[in-house]
């Protein structure tokens, strides 16, 4: 197919131009390095006209990269103020890009995906820190999910979701991520490519849904809610971190009990366990409930 090229200005330069304000309560700090674009795209395996959706477009200098690998594009951006830099800078594309200019966390997912049919797409975008929980949440919760997502995102969240074991960045945030997809940072972003530049360098991380996932989706409350408990007092002991909680309740011996059955030491930390026993302890809390539930019916 023919290769459309869509050039824009600096950020500066637009900036200078529009008189636009940075507003950084949208985390307008943007990336106009195409390498590192590039790259991003890369990461994402955009197949011929695969359809891509884009989450905090801002100008359009990832769009202007996205365009030149599938003619399949919905770009979501909050700030209105853009659609004049779309509206120059996008003309004349055949299909033209779908700009959606809405709130991420408010938009219409299920009515998106919904237009794309049974076609495999990816998500990717340059992510505000304060969207990227929630955003992930959304993106993990599709129906049909996407085939991957690669969001740029906070440095020191990336390591965050993408701890191992025994790393003072896991936490139940990473646990709880894990159980429903496979993370992987891809990518670090120094803060000087972006323009203006931001406090903290940037990592690209990619988010590959689990088929079939490790939990089903009608026990995910529950195991939330148990990986939350383990990690009450992250660096105590799961024991008393379990009994601060108070999920399990507050005896002792009983929390002691379903630890063994995991074949968990008592006196470890919730983050040197592995997702596996994390499940595992999950299983034997949900069984000792059953087997209560059928005593209390059959009594």
């Amino acid at each position: 197919m023919d290769v459309p090229k869509v050039y824009l200005p600096s950020p500066n330069q637009l900036r200078a131009e529009l008189g636009l304000k940075q507003r950084r309560g949208h985390g307008q700090c943007f990336l106009d390095h195409h390498r590192t674009l590039d790259r991003i795209l890369d990461v994402a395996r955009i197949s011929d006209d695969m359809p891509v959706i884009e989450v905090g477009a801002g100008p359009g200098y990832l769009t202007a990269r996205i365009v030149r690998r599938t003619r399949q594009v919905w770009a979501i951006e909050v700030d209105e103020r853009f659609r004049q830099v779309h509206q120059e800078y996008f003309v004349g594309l055949e299909p033209p890009v779908c700009f959606l200019y809405s709130d991420a966390l408010r938009l219409n997912w299920a009515e998106l995906v919904g237009r794309l049919g049974d076609q495999p797409y990816v998500v990717v975008g340059n992510i505000p820190y304060q969207i990227t929980s929630p955003l992930i949440e959304i993106l993990l919760h599709l129906d049909p999910l996407p085939q991957r997502s690669v969001l740029l995102v906070q440095y020191e969240f990336a390591q965050r979701l993408a701890a191992r074991p025994g790393r003072r960045a896991y936490g139940a945030l990473t646990v709880k991520t894990a159980l429903m997809a496979r993370i992987e940072q891809v990518l670090f972003v120094p803060r000087r490519l972006f323009q203006p530049r931001p406090r903290v360098d940037a990592a690209a991380i990619r988010i590959e849904p689990r088929r079939p996932p490790l939990v089903e989706p009608a026990r995910l409350p529950a195991v939330f809610s148990l990986v939350e408990a383990c990690f009450v007092q992250r660096r105590k002991k799961i024991i008393n971190s379990l009994l601060q909680s108070g999920r399990l309740g507050q005896d002792r011996r009983t929390i002691l009990s379903f630890l063994e059955q995991a074949a968990i030491d008592p006196g470890r930390r919730a983050e040197t366990l592995a997702i596996e026993e994390f499940l595992k302890l999950s299983e034997v809390v949900e069984r000792s409930k059953q087997t209560e539930v059928n005593e209390t019916t059959y009594s």
